[in-house]
């Protein structure tokens, strides 16, 4: 299944490498990534779209709220 991670981190350089190291340990591949500063520039919101099954993803996105930086994240089904 396609699965959309949607991520809120503080904007500080190295949380995008340590986002995709989370998906590069597992051997999974990134179809998408999308970055957006949001308006206060203190926080990004980061779309991370991969190929992945449903409970692949959700221990993948409990290993992505471990990270320091990681503010929210909320996993969706994908658009194909």
């Amino acid at each position: 299944m396609r699965k959309a991670f949607v991520i809120k981190v503080e904007n500080k350089p190295g949380v995008l490498y340590r986002l995709v190291n989370v998906f590069y340990k597992r051997k999974i591949n990134i179809s998408a990534v999308n970055v957006i500063e949001l308006k206060n520039k203190l926080v990004s919101q980061v779309s991370i779209t991969a190929e992945v099954e449903e409970e692949i993803a959700k221990k993948i996105a409990k290993q992505i709220y471990k990270i320091i930086e990681v503010i929210s994240v909320h996993l969706a089904e994908a658009n194909k």
